[in-house]
């Protein structure tokens, strides 16, 4: 009996010391805890932070992006078309998608235009962009121009006499003159004269 309550004292005193450690354990948990409680709302603020920043980067390239296009655009517009590719009218240089790039510009600043800056950016992409589709305007007129001269120059050619086209032309006329004409109708006078012939 003397053994089992010296093995009961021992484990007492075991426990005693374990419980003393999970408490100091405990106590400096609860420390480390309030300590890192600031951290963690110093890391949050960070993070939000940086998403913010990214935010504002993101907006200011897609600024910079319009802002560049409407410089490009006031570059072209005096020459326009002239410099164009004609086998690649939408190709990636193509003055019709840098007129597209400053309609879309004057979009972007004409939804912000409560933020600084974006107001002037909205009037000078308007004012470029009415530019650009006045040199479109332009170049449609000289098409059309072009596509009316060449319609009245193949309709010259085709009235004037030539091998062929005279050629064309007098078996046309014959054609036209061979051609009978429709019969009187049934029972009338002129009915009885042609039949007599």
């Amino acid at each position: 009996m003397e053994r089992l309550r010296d093995v009961l004292e021992q484990s007492r005193r075991a426990t005693d010391k374990v419980t003393s450690i999970v408490k100091h354990t405990d106590a400096r948990l609860l420390e480390l805890q309030e300590l890192m409680g600031p951290v963690q709302e110093r890391a949050q603020s960070l993070s939000n932070a940086h998403k913010n920043l990214t935010a504002v980067r993101d907006e200011t390239r897609t600024w910079l992006d319009h802002l560049e296009a409407i410089n490009e655009a006031e570059a072209r517009v005096e020459l326009a078309f002239e410099d164009e590719d004609p086998d690649e009218p939408t190709g990636p240089d193509a003055f019709l998608r840098c007129v597209d790039r400053v309609a879309q510009a004057e979009r972007f600043f004409g939804e912000r235009r409560s933020f600084e800056g974006a107001e002037a950016g909205w009037r000078r992409a308007g004012e470029i962009l009415r530019g650009c589709l006045r040199a479109c305007e332009r170049e449609f007129q000289k098409l059309v121009a072009a596509q009316n001269r060449e319609r009245r120059e193949s309709s010259r050619r085709a009235s004037v006499p030539d091998g062929k086209s005279q050629t064309a032309t007098t078996e046309t006329r014959r054609s036209r003159r061979g051609a009978p004409a429709p019969p009187p109708p049934f029972g009338t006078e002129a009915w009885d004269a042609r039949v007599a012939r």
